[in-house]
């Protein structure tokens, strides 16, 4: 009995020794006008362990040993900072000073500068036409999305972001042997009654929908991330701010000037992420349609394939994605539930379809 009791001292001495030994640091990162920083990288740095903060600044991370360490605070646009452990006190507020961005790796003595497009496409390729059969469509996802982009050469400067914009022009020009066209542009929206090939022919036109409300204008955000080094996927902030656009037009290109900001790229690749803002002012309503299998009234064993009407809410600004070669295709990364998931390509497939999304970068040769 007593070697029993012995025993259970023993084990709790050990886990209480292990519980006191892990700390946790909690607190929240902002800059010298209190806005809240996030993707800002921690490091404990004896121990090597690192954590980021979230969208509201706010940030933990735990040490598994409990010792005396360093905690360092870095993100790109701001100077970082080294906290020792002994003087941080939780659920402070740490503030990370701006650090003015120059030119001083750039060696412009002699050199010329020179302009690149990154991704480039064409206007052709991002302007949606009834008239002409070309395969563009707007996409529509409720995640942001983040393309790769390559420069030439590190430590070039970020110019501007153009973005293809899919504007819903003149909806009923399709031909007037598809059976589901024909039924809109008569304005009856019974269920009717298609072939498989006419159901693919309707479910890939975009002249099958109508659009009830709709706005010119629209909101929505932009990112600049650097490339994971381990993983490859978007990483942390290149540029410090969210990069706020505000469309008041149709205007099938979108060009958001950046020379002022003077963003210059670490590496050669960096990511660009379009986030869509999920408010009534981007909202629009379309009635489209949506296919069915309805029991038939004579043979009940049997179905028949109708299309139904229904209404859809899409986000401002839909973005044009265009038919490229693979090899043309650009690697894109989604954002779920906080985990990036990346854009498969297509199997057994020459083409996929490619986000309008380019970005400018100057540089000076030399």
């Amino acid at each position: 009995m007593k070697l029993l009791r012995l025993s259970l001292l023993f084990i709790i001495t050990l886990t209480t020794q292990s519980l006191f030994a892990q700390v946790i640091y909690r607190g929240t990162i902002t800059d010298d006008k209190k806005r809240p920083i996030p993707l800002v990288t921690i490091k404990l740095m004896a121990e090597n362990t690192e954590s980021a903060s979230n969208q509201n600044g706010q940030f933990n991370i735990t040490s598994s040993r409990g010792l005396s360490d360093t905690l360092l605070f870095s993100s790109v646009g701001y100077e970082s900072k080294k906290i020792a452990t002994t003087d941080f006190r939780q659920n402070s507020k740490v503030i990370l000073p701006e650090n003015i961005l120059s030119l001083k790796d750039v060696n412009i003595a002699g050199g010329k500068k020179k302009s690149v497009i990154i991704n480039y496409f064409e206007y052709a390729q991002a302007n949606y036409n009834p008239q002409i059969r070309k395969q563009i469509s707007p996409y529509i996802s409720p995640f942001p999305i983040a393309k790769l982009f390559t420069s030439e050469i590190a430590h070039a400067k970020i110019e501007k972001i153009t973005l293809g914009r899919f504007v819903y022009k003149d909806y009923y020009k399709g031909p007037i042997n598809n059976t589901f066209t024909r039924v809109m542009r008569g304005g009856n929206y019974n269920p009717v009654m298609v072939g498989q090939q006419q159901i693919a022919t309707a479910s890939s036109n975009f002249n099958n929908e109508k659009i009830i409300t709709k706005s010119s204008n629209a909101r929505f955000n932009l990112y600049l991330l650097e490339v994971d080094t381990l993983t490859g996927k978007p990483g942390k902030l290149l540029y410090k701010d969210k990069i706020e656009v505000k469309l008041t037009n149709n205007a099938t290109l979108i060009e958001v000037g950046l020379t002022t900001k003077q963003i210059f790229i670490p590496h050669q690749k960096f990511y660009v992420m379009v986030e869509w803002l999920y408010i009534p002012f981007n909202e629009n309503i379309a009635l489209s349609h949506e296919l069915v299998n309805k029991p038939a009234q004579l043979n009940k064993n049997q179905d028949r394939t109708t299309i139904m009407p229904v209404y859809k809410t899409n986000y401002e600004p839909l973005l044009s994605i265009y038919a490229a070669k693979k090899d043309k295709v650009a690697t894109k990364w989604r954002l779920i539930s906080d985990q990036w998931e990346s854009l498969p390509l297509a199997k057994n497939n020459q083409y996929e379809m490619e986000l309008a999304l380019s970005a400018t970068v100057s540089y000076f040769e030399k």
